[in-house]
């Protein structure tokens, strides 16, 4: 029988006593608990304060329930009618997966939670806007199509009474546009409620913690952090170059109980499945491209499985619930060490040992690895980078200001923003926007104020103007589906393309397909059935990895110690690479090593910072080394060396925006003025300052090779 909560098991101290009686029921015969977590009871004296809060916890830490536990007793020492609490999170499959776990809490304590996104019909909206429910759930898009739709002062007064916003895994969201989106949004709500809510974000553990507190929260807020869970974890480092033998690792690995497999691309997915369904290995796929419903039949079917994996891309990453897992099994390398604690917190719930299996493919990704584990160890997170100067969100936000509110104050528009994504944008900056925008035609001038211009409807998705409530950005896509109308997932226009001609198939969801049918007009493509078929590629961001994660690298690299997770295969192959990398990265900190053919400058930075001493090549000497993470590779020659290091420790501006390609970054990056719009792709591809910090450090040619 299961012991309750009660005081006979409780410590005296807890903060259990303190709660409203219909809670401490719900906890202690609803949910069966016998005690509440160390971040439960430090949560509840935070969030009662008023204060904004971080609330910091692992996987399957109880970081919800932290903050649902306060939340509800705040509620419940004031009832009122009408919305109170708006919880955000960063996937719709997410919030279709909590939804349940909080409709459950909230209805134990009289109260109801409506869910929002696009698969809630308009009866439905219709019903929750006549009646608001105390708890709404919803993405930031859907909270953007919510705003418009109320106008500027609220429907019915909506936001009135709203007291508590809950952002759900908010490190997914700082140091991207979709989180700078969503303070702007943030902020918009709070300025249509009769005070401004109190805001509490659920993240994983990061390296600053009190950074991301600011970005999304007022001064004098609190982080609650009880540390990383400490308990038992099983590593293991498999390197193996051959693709089949590292499929054929993973199969071994997963053969046994329930395992989530990660891989760093959909079509590695696509092609990691294949081989273990080959090898009569059951195996789901799970990732962006496939469809809503093709996704949900992965998780259901895995989750009620007794022996299965599931191939996932980071789709799976932020804590989805599909039951106990025996295994994470990771092939190649996450990028960052944060990424890597959280697919480990997937793995080791209900008291058992964490248990995450590396397989990588080359030397590379086996040396990432390695890096990766021995700043986990250390206790290192890489910190939160987000922007104070958001240039394509602000552009965003002021056409999407002008559609809610039937145009917006010029005035208001250029004076200093408090949002904290926006606090650097000069005015001579915002001015240059909002005159392009015009000379777009996307709004125009009317006494004082910008409204919608002649090219606003057919430029922003119709009279709903859909393409400005969504900040994801990506290649033309192809919805894939059969003759019988089944939806199977999305292809990137250019490869469904070139398929045409060869009226060949391709490999999506597990299975086969060959073209019958493509309308390039409706963005439509119909398959049946086929044989086999060629894995389809996807054009994603490049990875550019961190400084500190290079540095590791090379520390590996030139160092002698013992790394404790390495069994007598990986030790051996570590030694290996030492030996051979030794003798050139022992030489300085960076390193040109004259060889033929092709010489090689090995700085392990970073790719914002190679990039940066790849573009002053171009600039300095015409030459156009490539790059990568760790080094840049000429051709034949590589000029002067000294006029680069002195290049770099003149104070003077270097502008290397122009040399910068065409890339698409941002879905909004397109209303920029084209001055604005190099510097938008500069600051986020580009690190001068780290380039500069090179040329403080000894650098070394070595010995033709």
């Amino acid at each position: 029988m299961t012991q309750l909560l009660s005081a006979s098991n409780l410590e005296p101290t807890s903060r259990f006593f303190e709660l409203h009686p219909e809670l401490r029921r719900a906890i202690a015969e609803g949910e069966g608990w016998r005690e509440l977590r160390p971040i439960q009871e430090m949560s509840i004296p935070a969030v009662l304060s008023g204060a904004d809060c971080l609330i910091l916890a692992p996987t399957a830490g109880g970081k919800t329930e932290a903050a649902l536990i306060p939340v509800l007793e705040l509620l419940l020492r004031q009832r009122r009618a009408g919305l109170q609490v708006l919880y955000l999170c960063p996937l719709k499959a997410l919030l279709n997966n909590q939804h349940p776990r909080l409709e459950r809490w909230a209805r134990r304590v009289g109260m109801e939670v409506f869910l929002w996104h696009g698969d809630i019909g308009p009866s439905q909206r219709q019903g929750f806007l006549s009646n608001p429910s105390e708890i709404l759930m919803t993405t930031p898009e859907s909270l953007e199509v919510l705003l418009t739709a109320c106008g500027p002062r609220g429907r019915s007064g909506l936001w009135d009474g709203l007291r508590l916003i809950l952002l759900d895994e908010i490190h997914a969201f700082a140091g991207e546009e979709r989180g700078d989106h969503l303070l702007c949004l943030l902020d918009r709500v709070a300025a249509q409620s009769c005070r401004p809510p109190q805001r509490i974000g659920l993240s994983a553990t990061i390296g600053n913690p009190e950074l991301l507190l600011e970005w999304f929260g007022r001064p004098g807020g609190q982080v609650v952090d009880p540390g990383r869970r400490k308990g038992k974890k099983l590593i293991e480092v498999h390197p193996w170059e051959e693709e089949h033998l590292r499929h054929l690792q993973v199969a071994r690995l997963t053969q046994q109980g329930k395992s989530l497999v990660f891989v760093d691309s959909r079509r590695k997915a696509e092609e990691l499945s294949q081989s273990l369904e080959s090898q009569s290995q059951r195996c789901f796929l799970h990732h962006a491209s496939l469809s809503v419903d093709s996704r949900l039949s992965s998780e259901k079917a895995f989750q009620s499985a007794a022996q299965a994996c599931i191939v996932a891309t980071s789709t799976m990453e932020l804590g989805l619930d599909v039951g106990d897992l025996d295994r994470v099994v990771q092939l190649h390398s996450p990028s960052t060490v944060a990424s890597m604690l959280q697919r480990l917190g997937r793995s080791g719930r209900r008291g058992q040992a964490a248990h995450m299996a590396f397989v990588t493919d080359e030397h590379w990704s086996f040396l990432q690895v390695c890096a990766l584990l021995q700043l986990a160890l250390s206790g290192y997170v890489e910190p939160l980078e987000p922007s104070r100067r958001s240039l394509a969100i602000f552009a965003q936000q002021v056409l999407a200001r002008a559609v809610a509110e039937g145009g917006a104050n010029e005035a208001s528009l250029l004076a200093p923003w408090t949002t904290y994504a926006m606090r650097e944008i000069a005015e001579d900056e915002k001015l240059s926007i909002l005159n392009h925008l015009c000379e777009l035609r996307l709004l125009q001038r009317a006494d004082g104020r910008l409204i919608l211009g002649e090219e606003s409807a057919r430029k922003l998705g119709g009279d709903g103007y859909r393409e400005l409530f969504s900040v994801f950005s990506s290649a033309q896509q192809f919805d894939v589906v059969t003759s019988g109308g089944r939806s199977v997932g999305q292809l990137d226009a250019w490869f469904a393309w070139s398929l045409v001609g060869q009226k060949a198939s391709f490999a999506l969801g597990g299975s086969h397909w060959r073209i019958l049918d493509i309308d390039k007009a409706t963005g439509r493509m119909v398959v049946e059935s086929a044989g086999e078929g060629a894995l389809p590629q996807w054009n994603g961001p490049p990875r550019l990895l961190h400084y500190p994660l290079c540095q590791a690298v090379r520390e590996l690299l030139t160092g002698e110690s013992v790394l404790p997770f390495l069994d007598s295969k990986g030790a051996r192959l570590l030694n290996y690479l030492r030996e051979q990398w030794q003798p050139v990265l022992q030489q300085a900190p960076v390193n040109l090593q004259e060889r033929t053919p092709g010489h090689r400058l090995f700085t392990f930075a970073g790719g914002r910072i190679n990039q940066t001493l790849a573009l002053l090549w171009q600039q300095v000497h015409n030459l156009r080394p490539t790059f990568n993470n760790f080094y840049l590779h000429f051709g034949e020659e590589y000029g002067d060396l000294e006029s680069i290091m002195g290049r770099l420790r003149d104070p003077a501006p270097i502008d290397l925006s122009h040399l910068l390609p065409p890339l698409q970054l941002g879905k909004f990056q397109q209303y920029l003025p084209p001055d604005l719009e190099r510097r938008y792709r500069a600051e986020r591809l580009l690190d001068l300052e780290g380039a500069r910090g090179l040329a403080a450090v000894p650098w070394s040619i070595v010995e033709r090779a």
